[in-house]
């Protein structure tokens, strides 16, 4: 497991991917959270991340905004 700080910057995300696909809060920190993660893994040569959740509304927005 890696830690994530919640900053502004994932806060402004959270609030737009909300917005977007009609998320609830945590939702959307959450979705904003693994964005972050995903592009400090890959931005290092990493593999991506692969994001799951139970929750289908969830999957569908990670999904769209570039997530497997």
């Amino acid at each position: 497991y890696v830690l994530i700080e919640i900053t502004p910057r994932i806060i402004n995300k959270a609030m737009e991917l909300a917005k977007n696909h009609t998320l609830r809060g945590f939702d959307a920190v959450q979705l904003a959270s693994a964005l972050q993660a995903n592009l400090d893994r890959t931005s290092i040569g990493g593999a991506p991340l692969t994001f799951i959740s139970a929750d289908n509304q969830l999957n569908t927005a990670a999904t769209a905004e570039g997530l497997t």
